[in-house]
């Protein structure tokens, strides 16, 4: 009688099937889901701390917001996190109204530093491991201005990379301090990291439409920005440099 190893079978399956998540989605298979589960358990294990650490964190994130320290919005997410331990509110994409196709290829995409301690060009380098595409320092181009910058990033950055420099950057020098920018012949939008989320971006576009796009879909699949009226975004800081109406929209 022939046996049917119907469980072999299932892991075999699976383990093809992970393989070729790993070939298409590296960085997520390999660097974010293992991250995932390291916050998990993290959380976990730091439970009972997490009160004594917000009574704690509180008046430093006071000071850092006002000074502009650069671990302003590091801090604010942990304090998020602690606040609510059990929240899957980081996991949670933005609802939307309807998708706007970008031909991101078209464009043209900046990062505009408003205030930093750190260097561009240091962020840059630093940066480029991050990125799915392969790109070289000399490929950017920095204008000063003050304590703050111009980065013009290459043409030929995917849609995700661009997305995620504008994620790293806001990580790196703090809440409100940086955004990104793109501008083609069809469509100009200013993004930024969202404050109440850790995988949000949100922004608007010189037409004044709302939109989120959400660092865990598929941005190679998904090149799109996810337009929502409802969205509570201030946009006000974007004003200073003339770029939108100083109100909060």
């Amino acid at each position: 009688m022939k046996r049917f190893y119907l469980i072999e079978i299932l892991f075999i399956l699976l383990g093809i099937a992970l393989v070729a998540a790993v070939l298409r989605y590296p960085k997520q298979i390999l660097v974010k889901l293992p991250w995932e589960i390291f916050k998990l358990f993290v959380k976990v294990l730091l439970r009972p701390f997490s009160a004594l650490f917000l009574i704690l964190a509180l008046p430093l994130k006071f000071l850092a917001e006002r000074n502009k320290w650069a671990i302003a919005g590091p801090l604010e997410k942990l304090i998020n996190w602690a606040w609510d331990t059990d929240s899957n509110e980081d996991d949670k994409p933005y609802s939307s109204s309807k998708n706007l196709k970008v031909n991101f290829v078209e464009g043209e995409k900046y990062i505009q530093v408003i205030s930093s301690n750190q260097t561009s060009e240091g962020l840059i380098d630093e940066s480029l491991e991050l990125l799915q595409g392969h790109h070289a320092k000399n490929e950017f181009s920095f204008s000063r201005k003050g304590t703050g910058s111009l980065i013009s990033i290459p043409r030929t950055i995917t849609f995700y990379d661009f997305h995620l420099l504008v994620q790293h950057f806001s990580n790196e020098v703090g809440p409100r301090n940086s955004f990104g920018i793109y501008k083609s012949e069809k469509i100009t939008y200013y993004i930024f990291q969202d404050l109440k989320t850790a995988n949000n971006l949100v922004g608007i576009t010189s037409s004044k439409k709302l939109f989120s796009i959400y660092m865990l879909d598929d941005l190679e699949e998904k090149q799109f920005l996810k337009l929502n009226q409802k969205l509570k975004i201030d946009t006000g800081w974007i004003g200073i440099f003339g770029l939108l109406s100083k109100t909060e929209t």
